[in-house]
């Protein structure tokens, strides 16, 4: 019944997408950030260019306890090895982890 609910709301245009949420502070080390079904460990205390280069891309803090979404988990040391990088060698690197660990890249 809901699928059929679900048909009809997006037939009709009653659907939209959800606006991304603001960016926010720098996410401290240990938390995780999600980005279209990714997920990233903080590793480190990002650099505010690090976190607006990863805002600009999509990436925000997993501000949900009870979050029940499934998630591509990215290797702990993803974080660092984009951290380190700038420029090319950095959107180089980090297409090549999203292709190799997430489904939706």
């Amino acid at each position: 019944m809901t699928a059929l609910l679900d048909m009809a709301r997006r037939l009709l245009g009653r659907r939209s997408q959800r606006a991304l949420d603001a960016p926010g502070a720098p996410p401290a080390p240990g938390t995780t950030i999600h980005f279209s079904g990714a997920r990233m460990r903080v590793t480190a205390p990002p650099s505010g260019e690090f976190w607006a280069w990863l805002s600009l891309m999509g990436w925000r803090e997993n501000m949900y306890p009870g979050d029940r979404r499934r998630y591509d988990d990215l290797p702990d040391e993803a974080f660092r090895m984009l951290a380190t990088r700038r420029g090319a060698s950095r959107e180089a690197v980090y297409h090549q982890l999203m292709r190799d660990h997430h489904d939706d890249f």
